[in-house]
């Protein structure tokens, strides 16, 4: 993330959570929305932007902590180095 982020390809926004806890939004630049939309065009196969266009759709509202905790319940062996309990 950090490299992406030095290189102007994301933005990382700090948003309170729940208590005192902070979380984290990132977001294409336009640099970063360029390099995915030449990745999608030209490296891509069909197949592969439909699944690409499901997963958006699916998982694009979940917060990066939304995602980690579906990641963790659906494939627990993932947890084994988790921040969050058990």
């Amino acid at each position: 993330m950090t490299t992406l982020h030095n290189e102007h390809i994301i933005e990382e926004h700090t948003q309170r959570a729940k208590g005192t806890a902070i979380g984290y939004q990132y977001q294409l630049t336009t640099k970063g929305k360029k390099i995915a939309q030449d990745i999608i065009e030209k490296q891509l196969t069909l197949k592969e932007r439909k699944t690409l266009i499901e997963y958006t759709q699916r998982f694009g509202h979940y917060t990066p902590t939304e995602l980690l905790l579906y990641v963790y319940h659906r494939y627990p062996e993932f947890t084994r180095y988790s921040i969050f309990e058990k």
